[in-house]
């Protein structure tokens, strides 16, 4: 939800309306999205586990059911006046079937960071150090835009707001004592 979150804060700022379907939040996760200026839906529980991906379990449902029980939601709801400019997903259990179902009414985002499952999506963004083009070979679609690397890292404004202090800080330090991890 992090991840989302930290993205969906950036957008936000920017004007954009961001919605979040959850299913099993905790009051806290909901409260922290929320007080944020989100929408939050929570979707129904999933009753029929699936075991395709190593992740699959958490889903509690297949991806069909899963992007159908979206799709309807989207289609039967007025969070939107018009279909949404992107789906972005983060769900290990999530892949190119979820993707491709989900693509009819708009393109998707995916996040990933364990390239064990393939993708369909529009961009896929993997923010892990040292990923690369490689580590998705017979993954992903051709139309697929990869955005790879710590340089695409998903960091909350907090870390922003002290780099500065933290980069002088550390221009005057002759040797550290503590680090923080």
């Amino acid at each position: 939800v992090m991840r989302c979150f930290t993205l969906a804060n950036y957008l936000v700022q920017r004007g954009y309306k961001t919605v979040f379907f959850l299913r099993h939040t905790l009051p806290n996760v909901d409260a922290l999205l929320t007080e944020s200026g989100h929408v939050l839906f929570n979707m129904d529980y999933l009753s029929h586990p699936s075991k395709k991906y190593p992740h699959s379990h958490w889903l509690n449902g297949t991806e069909v059911q899963d992007a159908n029980a979206l799709l309807q939601h989207l289609n039967n709801s007025d969070l939107f006046e018009t279909a949404p400019e992107y789906i972005i997903v983060d769900h290990y259990a999530l892949g190119a079937n979820w993707e491709e179902i989900i693509q009819s009414i708009s393109p998707v985002f995916a996040i990933d960071d364990l390239n064990d499952r393939p993708h369909a999506s529009k961009f896929l963004l993997d923010q892990t150090f040292g990923k690369s083009k490689i580590d998705y070979n017979n993954l992903i679609s051709a139309q697929t835009t990869l955005l790879l690397g710590a340089q695409y890292a998903l960091l909350r404004s907090e870390f922003f707001e002290f780099r500065n202090k933290a980069v002088t800080k550390r221009k005057s330090t002759v040797s550290m004592k503590k680090i923080l991890i």
